[in-house]
């Protein structure tokens, strides 16, 4: 990652072949990402990178927020989601420390009368509005 790392949680596991693996969630320093005149693309005025190397691969993605808290709740819980989906991962024991300790999206809370999510996070955002930016490899 080519931010300033804040925050890294390093996982180990044996799989089921008695082989030791290990993966390290990476959380970047949240950035202003202003608005670019005819950027057709912007996602927020946030954002937050987060990467986890050891499994798949080693992909850098960009969770945006309306702001450096938004950004960055979201990418703690993507850094969790990508370990707990990744087939490598699939070894870990869950039931010891669901979601590898990681916070998870909370359900939305559904709308008077209804029965669909219609819940409104923090800065007015619906649930349904987190983004999450295209992924760059990176090199091995």
């Amino acid at each position: 990652m080519d931010d300033q790392v804040i925050a890294t949680r390093p996982l180990a596991w044996q799989d089921a072949a008695g082989n030791m693996n290990q993966a390290l969630v990476q959380i970047g320093l949240p950035f202003a990402n202003p608005r670019q005149p005819g950027n057709a693309t912007w996602e927020g005025p946030w954002g937050c990178r987060v990467q986890v190397q050891g499994l798949d691969d080693n992909v850098c993605y960009t969770m945006f927020g309306e702001d450096s808290i938004e950004a960055l709740a979201t990418a703690i819980v993507f850094g969790g989601t990508i370990v707990t989906n990744s087939s490598v991962a699939a070894g870990l024991n869950w039931a010891i420390l669901p979601n590898c300790g990681f916070p998870t999206f909370p359900t939305p809370p559904a709308a008077a009368g209804t029965g669909g999510g219609g819940g409104v996070v923090a800065g007015g955002a619906a649930a349904s509005s987190i983004r999450v930016g295209g992924g760059k490899k990176k090199p091995r």
